[in-house]
């Protein structure tokens, strides 16, 4: 059978594909701001390698290019992430929830990727030179982002949180529903072929008889 994505799309992303893109970019600069002034001096360590990565969240409508320049690394919210792929070090793919999890730093990135739920194509190297200045930095990329936000930010992100929770097994129940399905389609269709192979073995013997 045919598998289908059984993630579900993430209700965040009905926002954005709404937003202008000027206003999405404009959150995303300020968070930026907020990591060189929190975490200053945090890629000084990539020197000057500038290394660019495409994040892709595939469930949802737009995707980052991301340069961690020091004193101020920058992201830019794109559209039509496939368009700029050639342009990258590296891309770094998955749904929402994954990658919310990486950017979080909550979750152990080796078992993602390892488990293909997270993707990465291109330079391998500049994703480990990533990781190791944000893990070195204690850098919470998610939360840097929300920090936009001001006094709503602690609470965007506990809804955040519940919504990965809520989403994560909303694709388990469908990944369930997708096999049950598939199951009983397969049945089916043995069911049937077997009367059918009947039905041929019949029509066999009632051409032979009147032979």
């Amino acid at each position: 059978m045919t598998s289908t994505n059984s993630s579900p799309i993430p209700a965040i992303d009905m926002l954005v594909r709404h937003l202008p893109l000027s206003i999405l970019q404009s959150g995303v600069n300020i968070a930026m701001k907020n990591v060189a002034s929190n975490h200053a001096g945090a890629f000084e360590r990539m020197g000057d390698s500038r290394y660019k990565y495409l994040i892709v969240p595939k469930d949802m409508s737009v995707g980052f290019v991301f340069e961690p320049i020091d004193p101020c690394p920058k992201m830019r919210v794109v559209k039509n992430p496939d368009d700029y792929k050639k342009d990258v070090s590296a891309i770094i793919s998955g749904n929402f929830d994954k990658l919310v999890e990486l950017m979080q730093g909550k979750t152990d990135g080796d078992a993602l990727f390892f488990s293909r739920e997270l993707q990465v194509e291109g330079d391998t190297e500049a994703v480990v030179s990533l990781r190791n200045c944000m893990d070195s930095a204690e850098i919470n990329l998610f939360e840097e982002l929300l920090l936009p936000l001001g006094p709503f930010a602690p609470l965007a992100n506990k809804l955040a949180k519940g919504s990965v929770k809520i989403l994560a097994h909303m694709s388990e129940d469908m990944k369930k529903i997708k096999t049950s399905l598939n199951s009983d389609i397969e049945e089916k269709l043995l069911s049937q072929k077997k009367r059918i192979s009947e039905l041929e073995k019949e029509i066999s013997v009632l051409k032979n008889n009147n032979k």
